[in-house]
Order: structure tokens, then C-alpha cells, then sequence
């Protein structure tokens, strides 16, 4: 099977405008770092940038070129459609891995595994929960992508899509476990915030700005070293689970 990494990323970010490309090390921002920890493991010809068509977002497909990875742009809304016209855009694309752009501590190494997990199991959807919010990617079959396209009834409330992902619809789903030490103060490594992206920092600087740094040495330098998230002023979003809506049918 052919897997394909996705990072799905735009700049308009109402918690944090343009957080995809404020610098997280150095000269490097937010999407370059989780590009070049991604290339540790996987060649370019594996990942691409799942973008918008919005002219704000030229700047992301511009990092693609940098890097030499490919990027599909498409609706803003729709993320689903997106996923799925990214991977269509690669020959022999059977799964996807979608990776949140404000996600730049995504292991490429637990990656591997996960993939690997998927494909033997032969699964619709693999999810953990064995490690960090915030650096949790999903792997999932183009099959069933495709199937919950044809069938969610709102498309453009696919931004979180893991809703959709865990409805029970008839796909096959393997959660992938890996033993992880947890991060004590609860914190997670997700950026959605300037508090979030300070954190990010505040960690990198520990480590001498080690931009390959394992999960596992970022999650005991954050409990070793005692580094506390700042807490945001910004309140978290209320979802309501009834606008994630499915039609009536049964995946198979």
C-alpha cells in the first residue's frame, strides 16, 4: 500500500494569525519544523501540503517548493475534500496520514509505526492515544475518506474532522498503543496560541535548539526541566457534537 503524509495547514488563524509561519527556532517557523522533522524518516515524494486557494496562503506552497515537497491547494472549508484531492494528486495513493500544520512535534519515528500498524491490520482509521495532544497524526484509507465525503452532510465543518473519524459508520479502526511517558503538568504540545508557541520555544531553547529531538527526549526535558505552558486568556472553543452530521448509511 501506498501511504502519503498530509499536512494540512493556511495562515488564517483566528487565535493566532499566521502562526504556520512565525519562527519557532532561529530563522525556522512553525510548518518548516515539522516539515524538516518529517524528511528524518520519509522522503520527499511522501509528504505533501494540503493548502487553500487563498492568495494568503501562497507563502505555504512557496515552503513546499523550498523543501521540494508537493502541495495540492483547494477549498478553505472543506479540509475533507482537500485530504482527499491531495492524496488523489499522487499516483497509487491507498492511505493518508493527516498531520495538523500546528502540529511540529509530530515524531516521524511513531509515525512509522503507526503506518506500519495500519497496513498489516489492514484498518480504516488508526488513531493513538498514547502520546501528547498535539502530536497526534491519524492514518486513514482513502476508501473510507471518500466514503464520509459522500456522506457527511455539512462538508465545510470538516476542519475537526476526528468527530467524524470516531462516528461508528462500519469502518475498521485500530488504535495504535505505544507505552509513552506522559508530560506531568498536563500540558500539551499543540499550537493554537502565542502561550502555545512560547512553550514550543521555551522547550527548543532546553535542548540547544535540537530541531530532530525525539517525543520522547521533548517530553522528559519538559517534565525534567519543570516547563509550564503560560496560561491564554483565549477561552477554547465550544464544539457541538449535533453540527457533525452523517447521512444514514453503513461503510463497507
Amino acid at each position: 500500500m501506498k501511504t502519503i503524509l498530509c499536512i494540512v495547514a493556511r495562515t488564517n488563524s483566528s487565535r493566532l494569525p499566521n502562526k504556520a509561519l512565525l519562527k519557532v527556532i532561529n530563522d525556522i517557523n512553525l510548518i518548516e519544523l515539522l516539515i524538516l522533522r518529517l524528511k528524518t524518516e520519509f522522503n520527499k515524494q511522501q509528504i505533501v501540503l494540503a493548502t487553500t486557494n487563498s492568495v494568503k496562503d501562497n507563502k505555504l506552497t512557496e515552503i513546499a517548493q523550498k523543501y521540494g515537497i508537493k502541495y495540492y491547494r483547494g477549498s478553505k472549508n472543506n479540509v475533507l475534500d482537500r485530504l482527499i484531492n491531495a492524496c488523489s494528486s499522487i499516483k497509487g495513493c491507498e492511505n493518508i496520514v493527516r498531520i495538523t500544520g500546528d502540529n511540529p512535534l509530530t515524531d516521524p519515528v511513531v509515525l512509522k509505526r503507526m503506518i506500519e500498524s495500519h497496513e498489516v491490520s489492514n484498518s480504516d482509521y488508526t488513531f493513538t492515544k498514547s502520546i501528547p495532544v498535539g502530536t497526534r497524526a491519524e492514518v486513514l484509507s482513502i476508501k473510507f475518506l471518500k466514503f464520509l465525503s459522500e456522506n457527511i452532510i455539512n462538508k465545510n465543518n470538516t476542519e475537526y474532522m476526528t468527530f467524524y473519524f470516531q462516528k461508528k459508520n462500519g469502518q475498521k479502526n485500530n488504535e495504535f498503543v505505544l507505552p509513552f511517558e506522559t508530560i506531568k503538568s498536563g500540558d500539551n504540545l499543540t499550537v493554537d496560541t502565542k502561550q502555545d508557541l512560547e512553550f514550543i520555544r521555551d522547550i527548543f531553547a532546553e535542548i540547544n535548539n535540537k530541531t530532530f529531538a525525539s517525543l520522547n527526549e521533548i517530553i522528559q526535558t519538559v517534565n525534567l526541566k519543570k516547563i509550564f505552558k503560560k496560561k491564554s486568556q483565549i477561552s477554547n472553543r465550544f464544539i457541538n457534537l449535533d453540527d457533525f452530521n452523517i447521512r444514514d448509511s453503513f461503510y463497507g
